[in-house]
């Protein structure tokens, strides 16, 4: 429930939350809990007293599994998503484009799955160790880090977002720059035994597909406008428009008529109604 999972998230400030399976949540519900989650603070409730209980507040990552998108779970519960939910959970295909699933490299193991099972029993066995390690070097130095973090960022926008993009995405590679941050600090300090550069990669190649699968970097308002009026014309092009130029003898029946469709070497152009184009399209 969104009740328990303030509390989650509260329990997990400053870190990172992992939600497994977010197809598994109430359809209906899940875009307000990531508006709430990403808002980081919980809704303000009374006691039966009357007096209002203190308000749950969090700073956190988060980030969930399924085989649904967001905008696809919200469909299936009658809704449609909005650009503010789509910047606070973003998409991302779990498909490295190696026909092997998540799995990019098979680091010496004979297939992917034999990998897989690997990793998931040894991380079983070895856990919570380099995050300890990570949290005592960060600590050590706190202004240090804090500039480092601020520089960093600007170096990652500047590299990997286009000049011009909107708010929305500058939002979103701030978070992923934070994430490239904290990879290549951990490997600075001998924690992950990565190669240097390798954790900044593998962020840029996350957020390079995010931002193909919204794609661009212009409001996602502005997006699924053009989407959804491309959409209805792909649908509607032949059976809602009559022709221009008709015979008015036998004309062809247009049934729910949108408006007229006019042959151009360029192509059709399309002259739609007033109440279609603001109630339909």
């Amino acid at each position: 429930t969104i009740n328990g999972l303030e509390g989650i998230a509260a329990l997990y400030n400053d870190g990172l939350l992992v939600l497994d399976e977010m197809a598994q949540a109430d359809p209906k519900a899940i875009g307000e809990t990531v508006y709430m989650l990403g808002n980081e603070q919980g809704k303000i409730r009374s006691q039966k007293s009357l007096i209002p209980r203190k308000n749950l507040s969090w700073k956190l990552l988060f980030l969930s599994s399924g085989e649904l998108s967001l905008e696809q779970m919200m469909r299936d519960g009658g809704k449609k998503t909005k650009a503010g939910q789509e910047v606070r959970l973003v998409d991302i295909a779990a498909d490295g484009g190696k026909r092997m699933g998540m799995v990019e490299q098979l680091n010496g193991f004979a297939t992917a799955k034999e990998l897989m099972d690997t990793l998931n029993r040894r991380t079983s066995q070895y856990y919570g160790v380099a995050g300890h390690a990570f949290l005592q070097a960060i600590t050590q130095q706190p202004d240090e880090i804090s500039q480092f973090l601020k520089d960093f960022k600007q170096r990652f926008i500047k590299a990997n977002v286009q000049q011009g993009a909107s708010e929305q995405v500058l939002r979103v590679a701030s978070r992923f720059a934070l994430v490239a941050a904290a990879g290549e600090m951990a490997t600075d300090e001998g924690i992950t035994g990565w190669p240097k550069g390798e954790a900044y990669k593998a962020v840029v190649s996350c957020f390079n597909a995010w931002l193909e699968g919204r794609g661009g970097t212009g409001n996602q308002e502005v997006q699924a406008i053009k989407s959804q009026v491309r959409a209805f014309f792909e649908a509607h092009g032949e059976s809602r428009f009559a022709d221009w130029d008709d015979n008015p003898v036998t004309p062809r029946t247009v049934i729910n008529r949108a408006g007229f469709r006019r042959k151009h070497e360029d192509g059709d152009i399309y002259a739609v109604l007033p109440q279609v184009y603001s109630n339909d399209i």
